[in-house]
């Protein structure tokens, strides 16, 4: 009953500090236009009395705050900040968890979101730089208490890839956080009140560092008789026997994570060095033990994984991936103030319409684990284990990413407004769709053992090809006169390209089926 108790209650935080606190700059729409309408950096605009974007009232006139290029350039590199510290800090967050465990981990993520809300909270028109800590500062920290809150999904046994999926769609619909403080600005409420509110709910975030997470790591498998606020890590520990609370250790989770190999007995007969192998057994563990194998011999190193060109061609398919998407976000709002001829209201209601759908994240991210898993029930009755039969199934979604994000940066292309709803919910279906197949890839492709490095590096190259977003924001206003066509037309071709990533691991399984002699049919 106590560990029933504690698994639902460490969840339940876990859910609500990722809602609160975690992906919430991906809301940047929806705090973009409350910025800009309070006079954010307006006071880099020119002062100008004619046509122009830039208003001067007379005494006797309420003053309206200036827009122009400059203002939005500002708001762009605070965007750009905010989301080169959210990837760019995964593998730090990673350091620190490996060596200090979750307590000292939370810590630092309780000191960074507490801050940085404290620095949006204080930031007003008159001292609009308080935004860019606090950028760096919630985004950092948002980043990590989705990966430290991901080791929750060891409490669940058989039910933990629907509890990190769970966590992911979560992350994903925290935007809400910025839509909701939309909706009160339109109704006249000043945004420090709620700002100041949910700086005061960090501060709750404490009690499940202290009392509720274990300051190690969430084991898996889980040890017998296993409590989060009592347990002390061992020198070795052996794998848990069933018990009430380790049903369905040994299954494959329904993210396609790979689990922990399990000490099984199992009779096999391998071929050409183990890559085949014939299983008395159809349990699940048994086939992910031999799929593992197979990668520590193609991978035996780190040094093998980052050299491989799948690798290469990974890390820059999420590069372009990742940098389409961020463009889009910056320049959302003069795209849109554009179409709608900078009619206030027209912009306002799209914006409110956008953050609100971004909010449904969390709906779509459970298909995307159906997609990777729907041929498992087939290979496990499959006495042939075919070790590379997990790439084969991600290849189909990877293609599918691609093609949608091309997809999309077709539609972009077509200035008319009521299609742009559509667009709307399609950037957050396959937003939902790209992020969560990055973080399955590392695992599926290279031992779980370096998944931390060859995940963490290619959010850390990501991160940082994703500043070129920012020299692409001002080439728009200052070299093409605010006509984003010509750098949409570019991203069709740059997506286009990123079909190498599936194309590479199509290669990889045909190269190495050709080089043992013998097919891996699924």
């Amino acid at each position: 009953m106590a560990f029933q108790f504690e698994r639902f209650a460490i969840l339940g935080f876990a859910l609500f500090e990722t809602l609160l606190f975690g992906g919430i700059f991906y809301g940047w729409p929806a705090m973009v236009f409350v910025l800009r309408s309070s006079g954010y950096f307006s006071h880099l605009c020119p002062p100008t009395v004619d046509n122009s974007t830039a208003t001067v009232a007379t005494p006797t006139e309420e003053v309206e705050p200036a827009h122009c290029d400059q203002q939005d350039t500002m708001l762009s590199l605070v965007f750009t900040l905010g989301l080169f510290s959210l990837q760019v800090t995964v593998i730090f967050g990673g350091i620190i968890f490996d060596k200090f465990g979750t307590r000292v981990l939370r810590l630092v993520i309780n000191t960074c979101v507490t801050v940085g809300f404290l620095c949006l909270s204080l930031s007003s028109a008159d001292s609009p730089y308080f935004l860019f800590p606090a950028a760096v500062l919630m985004s950092a920290g948002g980043i990590q208490i989705l990966v430290c809150n991901l080791q929750v999904g060891n409490l669940f046994g058989r039910r933990k890839g629907t509890i990190v999926t769970l966590l992911s769609g979560t992350f994903d619909s925290s935007t809400v956080v910025m839509f909701v403080i939309k909706v009160l600005y339109d109704q006249g409420i000043n945004v420090k009140i709620p700002l100041f509110i949910l700086t005061g709910a960090t501060l709750l975030m404490l009690l499940n560092t202290f009392f509720l997470m274990p300051a190690d790591s969430i084991p898996w498998p889980l040890p017998p008789d296993y409590r989060p606020s009592k347990y002390k890590k061992l020198t070795t520990q052996e794998p848990a026997d069933d018990g009430p609370h380790q049903e369905g250790l040994g299954d494959l989770d329904s993210t396609g994570k790979l689990k922990e190999e399990v000490e099984t007995e199992t009779a096999m007969t391998a071929e050409e060095n183990g890559v085949v192998a014939t299983v008395e057994s159809n349990e699940a563990k048994s086939r992910q033990s031999v799929i593992e194998n197979n990668k520590n011999l193609n991978f035996p190193t780190v040094q093998t994984c980052l050299k491989s060109w799948m690798y290469v061609a990974m890390a820059f398919w999420m590069s372009v991936l990742n940098l389409r998407n961020s463009f889009f976000l910056a320049r959302y709002d003069p795209w849109i103030r554009q179409m709608a001829d900078d009619d206030a209201d027209v912009v306002s209601q799209y914006t409110t319409v956008f953050s609100f759908i971004q909010c449904t994240g969390i709906l779509f991210s459970p298909f995307n684990g159906m997609l990777y898993d729907r041929n498992k029930k087939k290979h496990n009755k499959n006495p042939v284990v075919d070790p590379y039969s997990d790439i084969k199934d991600a290849i189909f979604p990877i293609t599918l990413v691609i093609s949608l994000w091309l997809l999309f940066s077709v539609i972009v292309l077509i200035p008319v407004m009521p299609l742009h709803y559509f667009t709307f919910v399609f950037q957050v279906l396959i937003r939902a769709f790209f992020y969560g197949s990055f973080a399955l890839i590392p695992s599926i492709i290279w031992p779980m053992q370096f998944m931390g490095t060859t995940y963490g590096l290619c959010a850390t190259i990501g991160g940082i090809v994703m500043i070129v977003q920012y020299p692409l924001f001002i080439m728009v206003q200052e070299v093409f006169d605010d006509n984003q066509v010509p750098v949409d037309i570019g991203f069709c071709i740059l997506v286009a390209l990123t079909y190498v990533f599936p194309l590479s691991m199509y290669l990889f399984i045909r190269g190495k089926e050709k080089e043992q002699g013998k097919p891996h049919a699924i």
